[in-house]
């Protein structure tokens, strides 16, 4: 996966920034399910950074003490991308002035945006499944066209866009398929 700088040439090579790390507190190492010895070791949330700073001696970033939020979804670069904030974690942490803006491919944040719904939904005991529309992260043959999920019309969203050629590279906005996929489980607020 790679996200990228808006604007600049630079990618980093990690994206947690949608897997949160959640903290526990030690609770003295007990058997009783609670605190932080998941591995029977009162030391594992310093040994796995989860309190360090949020830029550690190896210039690091911390990505479970950030915050995001999805800003638009636009075409750059001849791509449909999703341009994101990163906040620090911190009261109204997403009203302040963002540490990074990034872009990444849809394809991309939409798998990772799913993976971590899957996440929350195991964590808290749901039954939630990846909806069928997620099939068309990927491109799709269906018919006589291709779909793929992209930027919506509007930009005020995603959706899955049909397409002429297997590539998705050429948009087919003369469809009757167009706009036929409830992708309301997956729709990110912009």
């Amino acid at each position: 996966m790679r996200i990228n700088r808006l604007f600049s040439g630079l990618s980093v090579a990690v994206l947690l920034a949608f897997v949160p790390v959640i903290t526990a507190d030690d609770d003295g190492g007990g058997d009783d399910g609670g605190g932080d010895d998941a591995y029977n070791d009162g030391n594992d949330d310093a040994y796995h950074g989860y309190n360090a700073d949020d830029d550690d001696p190896d210039g690091e970033i911390n990505w479970g003490k950030k915050s995001m939020l999805p800003r638009s979804c636009i075409n750059y670069g001849g791509k449909d991308v999703i341009v994101f904030s990163m906040f620090s974690n911190s009261f109204n942490q997403c009203s302040d002035t963002p540490d990074e803006t990034y872009y990444v491919s849809v394809p991309t944040f939409t798998q990772a945006y799913i993976y971590q719904k899957e996440l929350m939904a195991e964590d808290t005991g749901d039954d939630w499944y990846a909806p069928d529309v997620s099939q068309y992260v990927n491109c799709v043959a269906y018919n006589d066209v291709y779909l793929q999920i992209a930027c919506s019309s509007n930009a005020n969203g995603i959706a899955v866009n049909v397409y002429t050629d297997n590539a998705c590279t050429k948009a087919d906005d003369d469809s009757e398929i167009n706009g036929t996929f409830d992708i309301s489980d997956i729709q990110v607020s912009f």
